[in-house]
């Protein structure tokens, strides 16, 4: 299982692309996550809080469950 070596910046791009792509407003991303605020996702997708690997492997997970119901 190789890590995944992505920039900052890059993990912003993706939190906020998943959000986005499910229509999702910032305090529906967190409620999604686990996190009771909006400025939890805020913070991650303006930089001002580092974004845990386990919200990026949830986004992912949650983008590819997505993904498989689409394509049924």
């Amino acid at each position: 299982h190789k890590k995944m070596n992505i920039t900052d910046d890059e993990k912003m791009t993706l939190v906020k692309e998943w959000r986005k792509s499910n229509g999702y407003t910032q305090q529906q991303a967190a409620e999604e996550l686990g996190y009771s605020s909006r400025v939890t996702v805020g913070y991650f997708e303006t930089g001002a809080r580092r974004i845990p690997d386990w919200v990026l492997s949830t986004v992912n997970l949650l983008k590819t469950k997505k993904m498989d119901q689409n394509n049924v």
